[in-house]
């Protein structure tokens, strides 16, 4: 096997399940600078009934405004024999609902950007637990949480079964957002296509066609370099560098960039970020490693991201490229 082959496979292992965008053709995620986890996970919610046990839990539990939010979410199946789930955990890739109780009380659905054909279904074991990681700050209806104050979150499920479905339901669980100069500043923006098109690149941390976004948030970024979101923008950016982007308007494709990749990563807080960005920075960085073929330094990152990884349910799809990854690499060490 070759080192361009090797390099493709890396992209191509991660690209294959992981959420968001990474040309108009696919979707994938990633990240900024790890760094250990500094803080406690956010308190989770739990509904048990039926013997299907559900739990929501925010990696943060007090973000800024303007600061990107992910959920993760755990299904247990407590009876004694298999619960069929319906497509993934992911909004609009399953049976799976998130609502927002706004601070005044208004309860809201969170429809995701979009959906996707969810005809497959994975079989529960008994006793078995999955789960996957999410982000709900932005969807079909454009910023959510865009004012201060503490949110409830919840999931909601839908399981089949003889006579129908049944309906499952998380305990609501807290989201505190404070005020932010530079929260204020992206949500407040007159142009509507330049905060939309922020979101929309927050959200798929990717898309050189993006423009006036990635215009906005670079303006943000130079603004209030200290700001927990201007870590988001740079772990975007990274993303976005670290993987080739088939771009329609220009009808080129743009190469990976990781020589600015390595000068982005110097700009992330990791503190202001979540596990699930922590763990995609580890995978950027050896993806970009093996650009130059540092193969100890590409192993060094993916060990370090399935440390993070291991033992969490709603990780899982991070352990299986990690994992693949892995074994991709050995081939350089024999």
């Amino acid at each position: 096997m070759t080192y361009k082959s090797l390099s493709f496979l890396f992209v191509l292992a991660l690209t294959s399940t992981m959420f968001g965008c990474t040309s108009p053709l696919q979707q994938g995620l990633d990240l900024g600078d790890p760094a250990p986890i500094a803080e406690a996970p956010a308190p989770a919610s739990s509904t048990q009934g039926e013997g299907i046990k559900l739990v929501a839990m925010p990696l943060k539990s007090s973000v800024e405004l303007g600061e990107p939010i992910y959920l993760a979410l755990r299904i247990t199946n407590l009876r004694q024999e298999p619960v069929k789930i319906i497509g993934s955990l992911k909004p609009g890739e399953g049976l799976v609902e998130i609502y927002s109780i706004e601070p005044r009380g208004k309860k809201v659905l969170l429809p995701p950007l979009s959906e996707t054909d969810f005809s497959s279904s994975t079989n529960l074991k008994p006793q078995q637990t999955i789960g996957d990681v999410f982000p709900i700050f932005f969807g079909a209806n454009g910023w959510y949480f865009n004012k201060t104050g503490e949110y409830r979150v919840l999931a909601k499920l839908k399981i089949p079964m003889e006579n129908g479905f049944s309906n499952f339901s998380s305990e609501p669980v807290s989201i505190k957002v404070e005020s932010s100069k530079a929260g204020k500043t992206l949500l407040t923006k007159k142009d509507a296509r330049s905060k939309i098109e922020a979101g929309k690149f927050l959200l798929w941390r990717s898309g050189d066609h993006l423009e006036a976004g990635i215009g906005h948030l670079t303006q943000l970024s130079a603004q209030y370099p200290n700001s927990a979101l201007s870590s988001y923008i740079s772990a975007a950016l990274i993303q976005n560098y670290s993987e080739p982007f088939a771009n329609y308007i220009l009808g080129k494709v743009r190469a990976p960039n990781c020589e600015q990749v390595k000068s982005l990563f110097r700009r992330v807080k990791a503190n202001d970020l979540p596990e699930n960005l922590l763990i995609e920075g580890y995978i950027s960085q050896a993806k970009c490693h093996a650009e130059s073929q540092s193969w100890r330094e590409a192993k060094k990152a993916l060990d370090s991201g399935s440390k993070l990884s291991s033992g969490r349910p709603e990780f899982s799809a991070y352990s299986r490229s990690i994992e693949e990854m892995q074994k991709r690499l050995s081939e350089y060490f024999k």
